[in-house]
């Protein structure tokens, strides 16, 4: 009863809409690993919408060279893990077969219709030199039928003793027939694109805008609600994952430095080899009313044995509309605090000195998001607000990282728009942010809609 009457307040109090489009955002936070075998795994592709449950597909050790995993989430947990696909007996994808992406779509290969392909790389060398890209068909997700020769090969000379890694970590998407296929080429020295309408043979190659052209692509995934594309790649010896926005709908358009998972979030040394979660076409999956963006990826120390499929959220901005969600905020020196109402919004009551909201450990590269959006309705009689920031290199909060605003208040939603670079020490990747609304309370209700970064004010 208690809470109801709070919500009736609340309706009274702070009577305006809150209004408002998502924006660019770009912070990352880990939420463990999801998936541990014995051996080691990495480089997923997660599917959800092909049925009740995620279905995923990595590439993992099998005691004898690379193979492919296949699980689904159910409601109890991940299945036991099943090899799936495994290395031929000889011939060029003899040893290792590995990082597969999985799509949807319609394909003929001799004769017979297949709803799946999966792509992967493939080599006979025990090291991973002189890569290939092979596919593989099937009805179900579980059982392949291999198309044989490889489909993509390297452009140059990737042969031991060359040491050359070749072709291969490629992902795909199936624009409506059409499949765009990113890959990495060793010998050309970048990442390459090159689109197919049968799945199996692709055109030429046009060389893609990756800004630092030799990292690895794991992922990509179309927004169509958004006009632009994600992609996730893997960066410093897999040390890092990076994660990029396009500046449209072309793969070829500005590629901008939106996210990053890396030990500072995750504690782990090594973090390689992402991939999104996407529909079975490779359109990027956002969980409705947080607009959460779910990656996954491999994750351990430097020991391979170590790593497991861990997972990450790409917060694209912080919505409290989930009764009792606060999204890994926590709140202090406050009066009444029962988390975020259905359909939002989070709203307090503070009469404390010093009330604030903090948000989780994140990783946000601050170049690209120089503004926070905060949607604040204030009751308060304070309107002195401030906003304290956390770095990779400064890891805590203090006064010599914060920019201030007027936080409105009267009654009414107020979307306050903060440029923090202002502050000269908002530079590298920000680890975390505070808010504190006013400086004091003195008993009135205060609430949070949205807490959201952007490249633009």
């Amino acid at each position: 009863m208690r809470r109801k009457a709070f919500a009736k307040v609340l309706c009274l109090l702070l009577m305006l809409p809150v209004l408002g489009i998502m924006a660019n955002a770009g912070a990352t936070r880990y939420m463990g690993v999801t998936l541990y075998r014995s051996d080691y795994d990495y480089a997923p592709s997660v599917m959800i919408g092909d049925g009740p449950l995620i279905k995923m597909w990595w590439g993992g050790g099998t005691g004898s060279g690379d193979g492919i995993y296949y699980s689904r989430l159910t409601p109890t947990g991940w299945e036991s893990p099943r090899l799936v696909f495994t290395r031929s007996s000889s011939g060029w994808d003899s040893r290792h077969v590995c990082d597969p992406s999985v799509i949807k779509g319609s394909f003929t290969f001799n004769g017979v219709n297949y709803s799946y392909a999966m792509y992967y790389t493939a080599t006979y060398d025990n090291i991973g030199y002189d890569s290939h890209i092979g596919v593989a068909f099937s009805n179900d997700g579980v059982n392949w039928v291999r198309y044989g020769p490889p489909i993509i090969s390297p452009h140059g000379d990737a042969t031991p003793p060359t040491k050359q890694y070749g072709a291969g970590m490629c992902t795909v998407y199936n624009d409506n027939g059409t499949i765009i296929m990113i890959y990495f080429d060793s010998t050309l020295g970048g990442n390459y694109m090159v689109t197919s309408t049968d799945g199996i043979n692709f055109g030429n190659r046009q060389k893609v805008p990756h800004p630092r052209s030799w990292e690895h692509i794991g992922d990509i995934a179309y927004s169509s609600s958004e006009g632009k594309w994600y992609i996730c790649t893997k960066h410093g010896n897999d040390q890092e994952i990076y994660i990029y926005e396009t500046e449209n709908s072309s793969l070829m358009s500005t590629w901008r430095h939106t996210g990053g998972i890396s030990s500072l979030t995750t504690g782990n040394v090594k973090n390689h080899n992402p991939g999104f979660l996407r529909d079975p076409y490779g359109n990027i999956y956002f969980e409705s009313n947080t607009e959460y963006i779910y990656v996954y990826y491999g994750t351990g120390s430097t020991s391979p044995s170590t790593w497991n499929i861990g997972q990450s959220i790409y917060v694209r901005g912080w919505e409290f509309k989930v009764e009792g969600n606060r999204e890994g905020w926590t709140t202090k020196n406050l009066m009444y605090d029962y988390g975020p109402s259905s359909g939002g919004p989070w709203v307090v009551y503070t009469h404390m000195l010093d009330p604030y909201f903090e948000s989780p450990a994140i990783e946000l590269p601050a170049e690209n998001n120089r503004y926070i959006k905060v949607n604040i309705a204030n009751q308060n009689t304070r309107t002195d607000g401030k906003i304290y920031f956390k770095t990779a290199q400064e890891n805590y909060y203090d006064e010599s990282k914060t920019v201030t605003f007027t936080c409105t208040n009267g009654g009414g939603w107020w979307t306050h728009t903060i440029d923090m670079s202002v502050n000269p020490k908002y530079t590298g990747t920000i680890t975390g942010i505070r808010i504190d609304p006013v400086s004091e309370g003195n008993g009135a209700p205060l609430g949070i809609a949205f807490v959201r970064f952007s490249s633009t004010a």
